[in-house]
Formats: C-alpha cells, structure tokens, sequence
C-alpha cells in the first residue's frame, strides 16, 4: 500500500506542473477537440511517467529499509564503539507516521470509490426504471421529477417531456455529449480524482475537462 502512495504522490507531482499549461490551453484556445485532447494527454502523461522511472518520482521509507538502517547503525556503532541508541530512534520515528497517511490516504479512496458505486447504482436504476424512445441509436429516458437536470451518459440522454423535440436545443446538447463520448472523459478523470482526492489541481483538472465539454457541446447547438 505504501507503493500505491508513493505512485499516487508522483502523479500529483506531475499534474501540479502540467496544470497550469493546461489551464492556459482551455483559456486560450477555442479548438474544443484540441483542448480535449491536450486534457487526455495530461492526465495519461501524470498516469505513466511515474511508471517510467520505475514506479515512483518520490519514494517513502519502508519499514524493511529502517530495519536494514537500524542494522548497519548498530553495526557501525559496534565497530567503532559508540552508542547509536539516538540515530536509531530518529530513524523509527521517522516511520511512526507512515501508517496514520497510509489509513488516511486509503480512507479517502474508500469513500470516493463507494461514491462512485452508489452514482452508478442510481444511474443504472434510472435506466430500469424510466420510460425510453430509441432515436437514431440514442435511447431517450424521460424524466418524471421536476429536480433532474436534463444530462447524458454513454448512450442514454436523459429529457423531461418538454424537452423531447429533436430540435430542441437541449436534446442538441446532451446529443452532442453522447456523440462525442464526453462520458469516458469524465470516467477517466473520475478515476484520477479517486487516486489523487487530495489534491485541489486534479479536482480542478475535472473541472476543466467538464467545462471544454460544455464548450463543445454549446457548438454544436450553434451551429445547428
């Protein structure tokens, strides 16, 4: 589990750099699928690179290591015949720590995780339950409460009845969506956000990612 970690604050490495250049891409550039792409290729680069250099950028301390640590002090410490008492208590202490960030770090991975679940367990009971309508390869599900926004996954686009004209510029929005697949963006930066809950830069990565969807999406009712 502590590998995991050490992996996860790699990746946050890698992202705290690449945010701010993709920050500027989405601000500046008005070529959506561009953007899309540049966002994909940010989150896979935070995602490898570490496993490139051999799993992990930043590394923490193993409890095998402080054993073999404390062993070469004492050993040092018989040879020359002065005490390592101190140097091997800070080098235990040092590892007190790990398993507070460990519990914390998987806590938070646990909870986001069963978050997920219950989203899909919703989003699949939704799809039993509603009434649908194919439309060119599309299933329509309609909507019966007044507290659902009108949204899309996978193949499936969610409308209340009032929305059900195909020229409507909302059912031309979720189309968009469902089209262009923005659903396995949004899974993959899902995913990432488990992995690195605790930093505010994958989070806001999402939001970007979510936001140049919106853009796109936004187009395509244009120029409709």
């Amino acid at each position: 589990m502590g590998g995991l970690l050490s992996y996860s604050l790699s990746v946050s490495v890698i992202i705290l750099l690449l945010y701010p250049v993709l920050q500027q891409i989405i601000n500046r550039s008005r070529y959506f699928r561009f953007n899309r792409i540049a966002l994909l290729v940010g989150l896979l680069l935070s995602l490898t690179l570490p496993c490139v250099y051999n799993g992990s950028l930043l590394s923490l301390p193993s409890e095998s290591a402080a054993v073999n640590l404390d062993f070469i002090v004492n050993v040092d410490s018989t040879l020359s015949k002065t005490p390592a008492t101190d140097i091997t208590k800070d080098s235990v202490n040092t590892l007190q720590w790990l398993p507070i960030v460990l519990i914390v770090y998987l806590s938070g991975i646990v909870v986001l995780s069963c978050r997920e679940i219950i989203s899909f367990s919703r989003l699949f009971r939704m799809i039993a339950v509603c009434e649908k309508k194919r439309v060119l390869g599309l299933t329509i599900c309609r909507i019966e409460d007044d507290v659902t926004a009108p949204f899309s996954w996978g193949n499936y686009i969610f409308l209340p009845d009032t929305d059900y004209d195909d020229s409507s510029c909302i059912y031309i929005h979720e189309k968009a969506h469902t089209k262009r697949r923005h659903w396995i963006d949004i899974l993959l930066a899902d995913l990432f956000c488990i992995l690195l809950w605790y930093h505010p830069f994958a989070w806001k990565t999402r939001q970007l990612m979510k936001l140049n969807h919106e853009f796109e999406a936004d187009k395509a009712v244009i120029s409709s």
